[in-house]
């Protein structure tokens, strides 16, 4: 086996499956158990605050789920720090207690400045309504799609 063609090297008493991220099966690293909502498919959240102990910090949504939600903000949470998330605008529940899984640097400004994206995990799975609905606690609406706006499923030019 050539060096470019050798796997990663596993961490100690690491398990290394060859189907991983296959179709066939084996763990992709995918961990998400609820699907996500884009933050422009929920207006009702005007913006987020995440407080704990340590502070608080306003954020911009990234996207929520019934498990959790991504958020980009200027401080970075410690990985299994608990915060509680506030909702700005309409959004119902307007607070809702997390636990950060991950931590990750999202940008870095001209001037330096960190940007960080922070994976929360709620403690207690919360409702969201149907993203094809502009009913429910959230108040979910999903813009007309092109291919509704033009009359048909698009078309592949190449």
């Amino acid at each position: 086996m050539t060096k470019a063609s050798r796997p990663a090297e596993a961490a100690p008493g690491a398990h290394h499956d060859a189907n991983a991220g296959t179709e066939q099966g084996g763990d992709t690293g995918e961990r998400r158990v609820a699907p996500r909502l884009p933050a422009a498919l929920v207006p009702a959240i005007a913006g987020v605050r995440l407080e704990s102990v340590e502070g608080a910090v306003e954020g911009r949504l990234v996207n929520i789920s019934t498990s959790g939600v991504l958020v980009e903000c200027g401080t970075r949470v410690r990985v299994g720090g608990e915060v509680t998330i506030r909702f700005a605008g309409t959004f119902s529940p307007a607070a809702a207690p997390a636990r950060a899984v991950r931590t990750a640097v999202s940008q870095i400004g001209q001037d330096g400045t960190l940007r960080y994206q922070v994976g929360l995990a709620f403690l207690s799975a919360i409702a969201l309504p149907d993203p094809g609905t502009s009913e429910g606690p959230g108040k979910v609406s999903r813009p007309a799609t092109p291919a509704a706006r033009v009359g048909g499923a698009p078309r592949n030019r190449w």
